[in-house]
């Protein structure tokens, strides 16, 4: 979790990323080992700025129903 602006700053200077996953990552690297496919469906949910923890309590409810919709949807398409 990124909540301090240097290290936001420094990700941006040295690999020119602007959002980052953890948890993802783990589960993509689980399934290119197993050669699985998989999915990882994310929301933004805060800047990784000094106010990370704020913006993300303000944000959860928002990024779970956007999130199901987008599974819903998929699940819709699939039948």
């Amino acid at each position: 979790f990124i909540s301090d602006k240097g290290v936001k700053d420094a990700i941006v200077s040295e690999f020119a990323g602007y959002a980052t996953v953890m948890e993802g990552a783990a589960i993509g690297h689980a399934a290119y080992m197993y050669r699985k496919p998989y999915l990882v469906i994310r929301t933004m949910s805060d800047a990784a700025d000094d106010a990370a923890d704020t913006s993300y309590d303000n944000f959860i409810d928002e990024a779970a129903h956007t999130s199901a919709s987008i599974i819903l949807k998929m699940l819709e398409l699939s039948e």
